[in-house]
C-alpha cells in the first residue's frame, strides 16, 4: 500500500527539529505533504511569507518526494450554514490531501519513477495517511486527535525534537523563541548581533539565515 506522509505546521521559521521531522518523514513514506498553515498571515507570530517559508524547506531539503502546499488560517475561511469555521478548516484539510493523492495517482507533482505513488495504481482510496507531528502541549495534542477523526489520516508518528546546542540543553525546540532570537537580532547593537546570531545559527538551517539576513 502506497504511504503518504503529511506535516502541518506554521514553519516561523523552519528549524532543525522541522528539518529532522522532514527528512524522518522521507525515509518512512512514499511522498511527504508538508502543509504550510497561515499562508496570509503577516505579524509578529507570522513574520515570514508563504514562499518565504517555501523558499526555506526546498532549499534546506530538494527532494523529489516532497510536495508543499499552503492552507488558510479558520478565521479566513467562510463557513457555510449550519457549519462551524473549525469543520470547514478540516474540510479543506482533507480535501488537500485528496487533491494531492489524486494529482499523484495521475502522475502528476513531483513523483519518482521508483516511488509506488507515481503509478496509476496509487488511487485515491488505497493510499495510507500518516500525520507527522509532536504534540508540545494538550492543545496540540486535541489538535492531533481533531485531525484524525475529521480527515483521511490514518496513524501519527510523533517525534520529540531537542536543541543541539549547551546552552538550551534538553531543552524542546519552539519556534516561538526562535521568533524572540530573530526580533533581538534585528534590535540590537552590531556587537550583540554576532552572538545572538550565533544561537539562531545552532536552531535553523543556512536558508532561513540567508531569509533573515534580507529582512
Amino acid at each position: 500500500m502506497p504511504t503518504l506522509g503529511v506535516y502541518i505546521g506554521r514553519f516561523q521559521p523552519l528549524h532543525n527539529g522541522h528539518v529532522e521531522t522532514i527528512e524522518k518523514g522521507l525515509e518512512m513514506y512514499d511522498k511527504l505533504l508538508i502543509i504550510i498553515g497561515s499562508i496570509n498571515q503577516n505579524n509578529t507570530c507570522n513574520p515570514f511569507s508563504y514562499q518565504e517559508r517555501s523558499q526555506m524547506i526546498f532549499d534546506t531539503i530538494p527532494h523529489e518526494n516532497l510536495i508543499i502546499k499552503g492552507l488558510a488560517d479558520r478565521d479566513e475561511l467562510e463557513p457555510k450554514k449550519d457549519i462551524s469555521i473549525d469543520r470547514i478548516w478540516y474540510i479543506h484539510l482533507n480535501n488537500l490531501i485528496n487533491d494531492t493523492i489524486r494529482e499523484l495517482s495521475l502522475g502528476g507533482g513531483s513523483s519518482s519513477s521508483d516511488s509506488s505513488c507515481s503509478n496509476s495504481s496509487c488511487s485515491n482510496s488505497d493510499t495510507k495517511v500518516i500525520l507527522l507531528g509532536a504534540t508540545k502541549d494538550d492543545s496540540t495534542s486535541e489538535y492531533m486527535k481533531l485531525i484524525k477523526e475529521s480527515t483521511r489520516v490514518s496513524d501519527h508518528y510523533m517525534p520529540i525534537i531537542k536543541y543541539n546546542d549547551n546552552e538550551h540543553s534538553n531543552k524542546i525546540l519552539h519556534a516561538t523563541d526562535i521568533r524572540i532570537m530573530i526580533r533581538d537580532y534585528h534590535c540590537s547593537t552590531e556587537l550583540n548581533k554576532s552572538i545572538i546570531l550565533k544561537k539562531i545559527q545552532a536552531c535553523v538551517p543556512d536558508a532561513v539565515i540567508k531569509i533573515i539576513n534580507k529582512i
